[in-house]
């Protein structure tokens, strides 16, 4: 086209009879823009992306994988993913491209109103600087805005420290 194009009924690229307004590859379905792998791929892709095609997102149904996969693209082509939904289960996972839960993260979480949950163990209240550890012994402390320890529950013996890590009774 040399000019501006208009098109008043549905096009098809790919297909001789479009379902959607715009149809990219051959398929039954519904109104929608609709892109479709090609035949015999495994996967069909959006990819929104800056002209020099480093930078922007990608949107990959992989059926190899069984999810559809966010890409974030920063000075790469091939992308990094940033969230997986999983097709058979609705699962959703942040840093994981195979969630087994409804919401699998890997790697810190941090809520804007000052709750964080870190891979180590501990969750963190930013507004009142204190934060709850759950060591790899399964006993918890709880700490202040730094490092120090004020209170402890041993889980084998089920006794609390208050100002001590080692609690020798039930209140110690």
């Amino acid at each position: 086209f040399l000019n501006n194009a208009y098109f008043s009924a549905k096009v098809g690229i790919g297909t001789e009879s479009p379902l959607d307004e715009l149809q990219i590859g051959n398929y039954t379905g519904s109104n929608s823009l609709s892109i479709t792998s090609a035949d015999g791929a495994n996967y069909a892709e959006l990819k929104l992306r800056e002209f020099n095609n480093n930078y922007g997102i990608t949107f990959k149904l992989d059926s190899n994988l069984d999810i559809l996969n966010i890409l974030y693209h920063n000075n790469s082509t091939s992308g990094q993913s940033a969230m997986a939904i999983s097709r058979t289960t609705g699962n959703v996972g942040i840093g994981t491209t195979s969630p087994t839960h409804k919401l699998d993260v890997t790697g810190v979480v941090l809520g804007r109103s000052g709750l964080g949950v870190y891979n180590n163990g501990r969750i963190v209240n930013y507004n009142a600087g204190g934060s709850i550890k759950f060591l790899s012994s399964a006993d918890i402390t709880i700490l202040n805005g730094g490092d120090n320890e004020y209170v402890r529950f041993v889980s084998s013996t089920g006794n609390v420290g208050i100002g001590t890590t080692t609690p020798g009774t039930k209140l110690h």
